[in-house]
């Protein structure tokens, strides 16, 4: 006998509006923190080392935002997929329940251990 795997469609469902919550709060997030995260050269002061300074910071506050857009990327594509899963699962339980609607209740069969059987569709 085949291992059965089940899943719980509105369960699928409500973990990919959460990916979705999460990627869009995400992007949300980052859009919102960009103005603060580029700070102007002044503010490092006018040395060497302050011209310096402000360079290094400009990299990583540019660097640091190509991680954060594949998070929520791979969240994204997390919904989709997860989507497609539940859809999935749906179509395969409405498949079982209009196979299953063309047999009949009828009397038991003999053959299983308990004594129930099937009879052929109608």
């Amino acid at each position: 006998m085949a291992d059965e795997v089940r899943a719980d469609v509105g369960e699928l469902v409500r973990l990919a509006s959460a990916f979705d919550a999460a990627a869009t709060g995400l992007a949300d997030a980052l859009r919102a923190a960009q103005p603060a995260m580029g700070v102007p050269a002044a503010a490092f002061g006018d040395s060497r080392g302050g011209r310096d300074l402000a360079r290094s910071w400009a990299a990583v506050a540019e660097e640091a935002v190509a991680p954060v857009d594949r998070l929520r990327q791979a969240m994204e594509t997390d919904y989709d997929r997860l989507l497609l899963v539940a859809a999935a699962y749906r179509r395969a339980d409405e498949d079982e329940a209009a196979r299953m609607s063309g047999w009949d209740a009828g009397p038991p069969a003999r053959g299983g251990a308990d004594g129930a059987g099937r009879q052929g569709p109608r």
